[in-house]
């Protein structure tokens, strides 16, 4: 009974699934926010059927197996014009799209894993999360950062930084000139030097903000 109960299709699959599950529904929470209720993801377990050297590469750990388990990445997109979800292949979603994806599914593991282990960390960086965002989306995201339960939330920004004005409490700039870097603290340079997108004739430039409970 316990060995059948333990096999992988027994209770670890159950927990696998539960995970999944509670991961899916934090990345939707998050997704409905970030895409206006356009996107959707879906978690799935498939199994894959496997070559005859991928079998006997893996022959110890799928035993009887006739195929790899993997899990599977489905992303929908809401018609315009019926209004109903159509799933998109990854290749074919545009890269604003899937930054909005990879944001909910990163902030919902962070969240499930605090909450498997039973801790809560006050610090949440995130790191070049505005690239590849429209002037929406990156506002959808700084609309969202300060929901977020963290005390201090550390955005590292090249692109649309200008989005993060108005709801930062301090702005920090890395100036990179000659191999060297020079911090700025907490100063008004992101809001007149950084206000577009692009800083032409300027040494490098990564400004940071800090958004601080």
């Amino acid at each position: 009974f316990l060995a059948r109960a333990f096999h992988r299709g027994g209770i670890p699959s159950q927990l696998l699934d539960q995970s999944l599950q509670v991961i899916e529904t934090l990345c939707g929470h998050y997704l409905r926010h970030l895409s206006d209720d356009t996107l959707l993801l879906r978690i799935r377990r498939r199994r894959q059927a496997q070559r005859p050297r991928e079998r006997e590469l893996t022959k110890a750990t799928t035993r009887a197996e006739n195929g790899l388990e993997v899990l599977v990445w489905q992303v929908y997109c809401r018609d315009a014009r019926t209004g109903t979800f159509r799933e998109r292949e990854l290749g074919l979603l545009s890269g604003g799209q899937l930054r909005r994806v990879s944001i909910a599914l990163s902030l919902a593991f962070a969240e499930y894993i605090c909450h498997q282990l039973g801790y809560r960390s006050n610090l949440l960086v995130l790191d070049e999360a505005l690239q590849q965002l429209d002037q929406e989306g990156a506002r959808r995201l700084a609309s969202l950062l300060p929901q977020l339960q963290r005390e201090t939330v550390l955005v590292i920004a090249h692109e649309n930084a200008s989005f993060l004005v108005d709801i930062a409490d301090a702005h920090d700039v890395v100036e990179r000139a000659s191999g060297r870097s020079t911090v700025h603290c907490d100063t008004g340079f992101l809001e007149t030097e950084l206000a577009g997108d692009s800083f032409p004739g300027r040494s490098e430039l990564v400004p940071q903000a800090q958004l601080r409970r």
